[in-house]
Formats: structure tokens, C-alpha cells, sequence
């Protein structure tokens, strides 16, 4: 397994977004709720992006509920296919997967 790699912004000692790197696949993007669409997860998509290319990193992968696509999208990534998260044995979310080459 690769190592995992994670990273928060905080202010004032209370965490305001998270976002972690394993290999090229970015996963748990969180921003505190009363945080939001104030441009801190710009900042982090950014942060990752470059830090990404600084390891050698040449394509970023990621998957994305539907209430984010757009966000993602934004970014440059694109969706390349479908997958399923199961919450449990009667519920499952769909996912988009994406993609984005680094330059």
C-alpha cells in the first residue's frame, strides 16, 4: 500500500479543510461547512496540484459525488468513468471518476 499523505488547513487551532495524496489518487477533501465558497478549497486543490508535480506526480486521479463535479471540473479534471461507493448492504452512491494530466 502506498503511503498516504495528508494535509489541513486550520485557523486558529480549528481544522477548516482536509485533503490527503496516496500514489496519484486524492482523496478525503473535506471543508468545514461554514467554510465553504470561501475560496480554502481552491487553495488546497492548488496546494495539491503543485505538490503533486514536485513528487513526479504526472496524472492525478480522484472520484467525485455528483454535488461536486462541477468543482472538479473547474479544476481541469475529466470523467473518465462510473463506480459505486457501498455505504452498506442495502445503499450504494454513485461516483464519477476523474482524471486530470499534469503540466
Amino acid at each position: 500500500m502506498k503511503e498516504k499523505e495528508m494535509f489541513v488547513i486550520t485557523e486558529k487551532d480549528k481544522i477548516l479543510g482536509t485533503i490527503n495524496l496516496q500514489g496519484n489518487l486524492i482523496g478525503g477533501f473535506f471543508i468545514n461547512a461554514s467554510k465553504r465558497s470561501q475560496g480554502i478549497g481552491s487553495k488546497l486543490f492548488s496546494f495539491i496540484q503543485e505538490y503533486a508535480k514536485k513528487k513526479g506526480i504526472k496524472k492525478l486521479r480522484l472520484t467525485s459525488f455528483p454535488s461536486s463535479l462541477e468543482f472538479y471540473k473547474k479544476r481541469g479534471f475529466k470523467s473518465v468513468g462510473k463506480c459505486y461507493f457501498k455505504v452498506n448492504e442495502k445503499i450504494s452512491l454513485h461516483e464519477t471518476k476523474m482524471e486530470k494530466t499534469l503540466k
